[in-house]
């Protein structure tokens, strides 16, 4: 239901999805903030799970959405492969944190900060991603390769090249 509501939004409202990914991940990172500062009862708990869930639907569809606009075409099961990788295959490094964290301290609250820390720097790393020149680098690329230029080798080493 989320996800809709947030599509309706970016279609509605002409929302690009990088600002409604970065909304999503700031809500998420209060989260932490709340657990940090004041979660005290159960009912408290359930309630940011709930929110969690609602966000992190679309957080998922709007960074689907980013990358796919960055795909050459005939290229998608290479760039999904290594987004899988990147999203699903670094997926243990939270909960092994805040174990970490809470083997040590005793305190969910300490490792609450650390799970602030992934969304302050995944925030800061987005910004600095322009999805203008991502696409522009995309249609460049299958410009090239169209023409039968693929990648741009200059800058390659050339292993077959004996200067013995």
């Amino acid at each position: 239901l989320k996800i809709l509501y947030q599509m309706w939004i970016h279609t509605h409202f002409k929302i690009k999805p990088k600002t409604l990914l970065i909304f999503n991940l700031v809500v998420l990172g209060f989260l932490p903030i709340y657990g940090i500062v004041s979660l005290r009862c159960q009912w408290e708990y359930y309630l940011m799970a709930t929110i969690y869930g609602l966000m992190f639907g679309s957080c998922s569809a709007f960074t689907r959405s980013l990358m796919s606009a960055c795909i050459p075409i005939g290229h998608e099961a290479e760039y999904f492969a290594l987004f899988a990788i990147t999203d699903k295959g670094t997926a243990w490094l939270g909960p092994l944190v805040v174990a970490v964290v809470f083997s040590e301290t005793g305190s969910f609250r300490q490792a609450f900060l650390m799970l602030l820390i992934f969304f302050v720097v995944g925030i800061f790393i987005l910004f600095f991603f322009n999805p203008e020149l991502a696409e522009k680098q995309k249609n460049d690329f299958q410009e090239r390769e169209a023409l039968g230029l693929g990648f741009n080798h200059s800058n390659e080493i050339n292993l077959n090249n004996n200067n013995n």
